[in-house]
């Protein structure tokens, strides 16, 4: 039974490798992802032990896909000799693969060792250039494109937006004032039996889930006939990612609510200053949640046109822009995307006018 609680804490344990760099940790699990899904692993993948471990069990779990599938269907005995067979399987080719991505990983993992002072020393001289090309090759997007994205923002988005945006007032305003009112349920509980904690976690840890928080999700749920409406005018549109940002933006603002007591509580000087540091976090959570408002007033609309722009507006401007392409300098073509820059460029242009025309609403929010 030991042995099975041990792997247990390995399997959970972090990627010992990359724990104190945040940029290669960052860097480890895209390029993770990207090579399993060019490689056609598609779906989610959790895995423990080191990076090692983690490269093994995605090699190994591709091979065991591509071959048992095919020899799975072919085997007409018991399961269990099918599965006896297969694990069979798994392990000796756990075995190959893990001897061959050990040794590959840690040349690798020297080699950008190495190669990494000398980089971060040169990586300043580089981005000036980078930045600049990119800021020059936005403003001639900008140019080409302003004719037809003017025209589409004109007579199919601005028209339609005023009366979604009025009608989202009422749900979102009511979600964050429950915010508000679980913030200070939290801060009651927590109060007998707080303990400092150095991470300044304890109440997000032990206080940030509540009924409020279900009560203030109800209320985002009853955006979800609108969001339909809307979709009669802007097709394409998901009212469940909508919602679900809405929520995650709610949640957040009271985990960083409690985040920011405690942490001026602990600064003050500890729980005899509890009642004055609950009133100064709570005018800034009032603030956050106005914010919060004005930010998903702008946010729901740009969502909800989005498909529509993209499939009008930034498919057909690509062909505008091609010519740009040829004058961007060689140096920092590799760092230059121009369709990428093409899609920033347009879709901030939906972003402010979303934001303009949620401006009247944001000044009628009571919180």
């Amino acid at each position: 039974m030991w042995t099975e609680k041990f792997h247990q804490a390995w399997w959970h344990s972090r990627p010992l490798d990359i724990d104190d760099d945040e940029a290669h940790k960052r860097c480890f699990w895209s390029a993770l992802w990207r090579t399993r899904w060019e490689s056609g692993c598609y779906g989610g993948f959790y895995g423990g032990g080191g990076e090692v471990s983690i490269i093994t069990e995605c090699i190994n779990s591709h091979i065991i896909y591509t071959v048992m599938s095919k020899v799975d269907s072919k085997l007409n005995m018991p399961w269990i000799i099918r599965s006896k067979i297969r694990n069979g399987f798994q392990s000796s080719t756990y075995s190959m693969v893990s001897a061959a991505v050990g040794p590959m990983w840690k040349t690798v993992y020297e080699a950008v060792q190495k190669a990494r002072p000398e980089l971060e020393e040169q990586l300043p001289k580089v981005m000036g250039p980078i930045g600049d090309a990119q800021g020059d090759l936005k403003k001639k997007i900008a140019e080409e494109v302003a004719s037809a994205s003017k025209e589409t923002m004109e007579e199919k988005v601005a028209p339609h937006l005023s009366e979604p945006l009025n009608n989202l007032l009422e749900p979102l305003t009511t979600a964050f004032k429950i915010i508000m009112e679980a913030f200070d349920e939290a801060l009651e509980k927590a109060k007998p039996n707080y303990k400092s904690d150095e991470k300044r976690l304890y109440l997000v840890k032990h206080h940030s889930w509540t009924w409020k928080i279900w009560d203030a999700q109800r209320s985002v749920d009853g955006l979800y006939d609108l969001l339909w409406v809307l979709d009669k005018v802007f097709a394409g549109i998901s009212p469940w990612s909508i919602i679900g940002r809405c929520n995650r933006r709610l949640r957040k603002h009271l985990r960083n609510a409690l985040y920011t007591f405690e942490t001026k509580l602990e600064e003050a000087g500890g729980v005899e200053h509890w009642d004055a540091v609950h009133a100064e976090v709570k005018a800034l959570l009032h603030e956050d949640c106005r914010t919060g408002v004005a930010t998903l007033l702008a946010r729901i609309p740009y969502e909800a046109v989005k498909p529509m722009w993209t499939s009008l507006v930034v498919t057909n401007c690509k062909k505008l822009v091609e010519p740009l392409g040829a004058a961007i300098p060689e140096a920092v073509k590799t760092f230059v995307d121009v369709n990428e820059l093409l899609e920033d460029v347009l879709y901030d242009i939906l972003m402010a006018t979303c934001r303009a025309a949620a401006e009247p609403i944001v000044a009628k929010v009571d919180i």
